[in-house]
C-alpha cells in the first residue's frame, strides 16, 4: 500500500490576536485533513471547532463527544451526545497563554456517504493532555472550519491533506 501523504493545503500566521479564525474553500479532493494549531490563547477559553454553516451557538446540537484528560495526576472523561460544537479540550483552563499544541484529524470528511469523525490531541503548555473524539452528525462534506478560540499573535494555524492508504 502506497505510503500516505501530508500536502500542505493553508496556513495562517496570526500577526494580531485573534478571536477567532474561519477557513473556507477546503480542497475535496484529500481522503482526511489534519489542522495542527501551535501557538497561544489568551487564557479561559476552551478550543473547539464548528464545520460548514453550522458555525454559530444555538444552530443545532448536532455533535457527539468523548473526551479524556489528564490533569496532574488525575484522569476525567465525560460525554455528550448533543453538543453545539466540537470540543479540542474540555479544561476552560487549557489555553491560558501557554505555547499549546492541537492536533485535529478530519477523517474521511469530503465522503458524502456518512457521519464525520474528527479526533483531537491538545496540551494546555505544561500540566494536562486532552483526547476527544468528536462526531458531526451530517453526511455532508467538509468545506469550511470554524475554529472558536482566541489566538495570540505568533500562532500559526496549518491544515494538511492526507492522499494515499493508510498501511
Amino acid at each position: 500500500m502506497a505510503t500516505p501523504a501530508h500536502v500542505l493545503v493553508s496556513s495562517t500566521a496570526v500577526t494580531t490576536s485573534l478571536n477567532s479564525l474561519t477557513i473556507t474553500g477546503l480542497p475535496q479532493n484529500y481522503r482526511d485533513l489534519i489542522m495542527v494549531i501551535a501557538g497561544k490563547g489568551p487564557g479561559g477559553q476552551t478550543g473547539y471547532v464548528r464545520v460548514n454553516d453550522n458555525t454559530s451557538a444555538g444552530s443545532g446540537n448536532n455533535y457527539d463527544l468523548q473526551t479524556v484528560e489528564r490533569k496532574d495526576a488525575a484522569v476525567t472523561s465525560r460525554s455528550n451526545s448533543s453538543a453545539e460544537r466540537a470540543y479540542l479540550g474540555f479544561n476552560q483552563n487549557a489555553w491560558t497563554g501557554s505555547t499549546s499544541q492541537i492536533v485535529i484529524r478530519f477523517c474521511d470528511y469530503s465522503n458524502t456517504n456518512h457521519q464525520k469523525l474528527m479526533l483531537s490531541a491538545s496540551d494546555s503548555g505544561a500540566d494536562a493532555v486532552n483526547f476527544i473524539g468528536n462526531l458531526w452528525k451530517s453526511n455532508d462534506a467538509i468545506n469550511r472550519i470554524f475554529f472558536g478560540a482566541g489566538l495570540l499573535a505568533g500562532s500559526t494555524v496549518r491544515i494538511y491533506g492526507i492522499v494515499g492508504e493508510e498501511a
